[in-house]
């Protein structure tokens, strides 16, 4: 077939979602069939280019697109999901939620800033400990600017044959780019590593320069979310390529009330259980608290526990430490005493002798002498 090669050009722009693609190719094959001498044909594709000039060029919605692949493992290097509001909840402190949400509004007007020649701060790195909401404020963010969260899939993108890793990168930077979506590139650290880090191949080191490039030539055209519990493993240049960089810090006391609230409704309404847990949970990450509370719904629910009051509410939480889902050991090696000491150690007012007693499941003579014991 002749004009072969523009014609698969042209329907690969169409099926990756690149109209620039189709409109260059579509060009190049008006200019040759007018030199082969077929000037009908190549004045009616000029035409039809002429007709859609003063249209803004569209890019394809992304269930019309076929997902990138490994070319090895025929993997998709992606998952596309789009997020419901409850599905974003989001309880961080305030100053984190002011930086989120400035570079949700700034995502928000980027075209008001394209037309006024502002560079638009589209990146953003979040980092910080296990289970702390950097997956979740990226969902959040998806959800606000109402776009799909494109998550690069690790497992599939760094290829056991090295060399396919960079290619993998360019295969995904250019499906994103100029599609409506928020590209998120969770453990980041997997393929952002120091360069000069004498235990890795000069191959990986490659993998970080792609990176870079591949970062680069998006130019802010969608924002770009990535996140990292190792922060001390990223390669200096990388870091200087994200606009925002967030460290996501564990919840405090207030954020862990509202986190309980909202993960143990309707079981547990009562202030004062909520109090104690908020306390109890000090050091706990958003993700430990969504699964204590989990742990406590369904016992509720299966009918294991009935009446909900304090000293239930106590046991659970000891039961959960010793379960080794936290990773704190501290808590973890903690005894029941040990822990109601300190509550009345640090808590007095909040928690006297009687409350105490009655979560502990003893006498009022027997706490005071147990926190007596401690004293002396």
């Amino acid at each position: 077939m002749r004009n072969l090669s523009e014609v698969r050009m042209i329907i690969q722009g169409a099926l990756e979602g690149k109209p620039e693609k189709v409109k260059n190719y579509a060009l190049a094959l008006a200019n040759k069939l007018e030199k082969e001498g077929d000037k009908k044909s190549g004045k009616q594709i000029l035409q039809i280019l002429e007709r859609t000039q003063s249209q803004r060029l569209q890019p394809m919605d992304i269930s019309s697109r076929i997902l990138p692949v490994d070319s090895e493992s025929r993997l998709p290097l992606i998952e596309s999901r789009v997020f419901t509001e409850e599905e974003s909840f989001l309880i961080l402190d305030g100053p984190t939620m002011e930086i989120i949400n400035e570079f949700i509004d700034l995502s928000r007007h980027s075209d008001l800033l394209i037309r006024e020649d502002i560079a638009i701060p589209r990146s953003l790195l979040l980092y910080g400990l296990p289970g702390t909401g950097k997956t979740q404020a990226a969902r959040y963010i998806s959800w606000k600017l109402s776009l799909p969260l494109i998550t690069a899939r690790m497992d599939s993108l760094v290829s056991s044959f090295l060399g396919s890793t960079s290619k993998n990168i360019r295969t995904l930077f250019d499906f994103v780019d100029n599609l409506p979506c928020i590209l998120f590139l969770d453990e980041f650290d997997a393929i952002a590593k120091l360069r000069d880090d004498t235990n890795e191949l000069g191959e990986l080191k490659r993998v970080v320069n792609s990176l870079l490039q591949n970062i680069d030539s998006l130019k802010g055209r969608i924002p770009i979310i990535a996140a990292t519990n190792h922060e001390h493993l990223l390669d200096s240049a990388v870091w200087r390529r994200f606009d925002y960089k967030i460290k996501i810090p564990l919840p405090k006391e207030i954020e862990r009330c509202y986190l309980l609230k909202h993960f143990l409704s309707p079981v547990i309404t009562e202030e004062n259980q909520v109090e104690l847990l908020s306390i109890l949970t000090k050091g706990f990450s958003g993700s430990d608290i969504f699964t204590l509370c989990n742990r406590i719904k369904t016992k509720k629910i299966l009918g294991k526990i009935s009446e909900i009051d304090e000293k239930i509410i106590f046991d659970l939480y000891m039961e959960f430490l010793r379960s080794g889902v936290h990773n704190n050991e501290e808590d973890v090696s903690a005894t029941r005493i040990e822990i109601i000491r300190q509550l009345y150690k640090n808590h007095s007012k909040e928690f006297p002798q009687r409350r105490l007693a009655e979560i502990f499941g003893c006498s009022l003579g027997k706490m005071s002498k147990l926190l007596k014991e401690e004293s002396t």
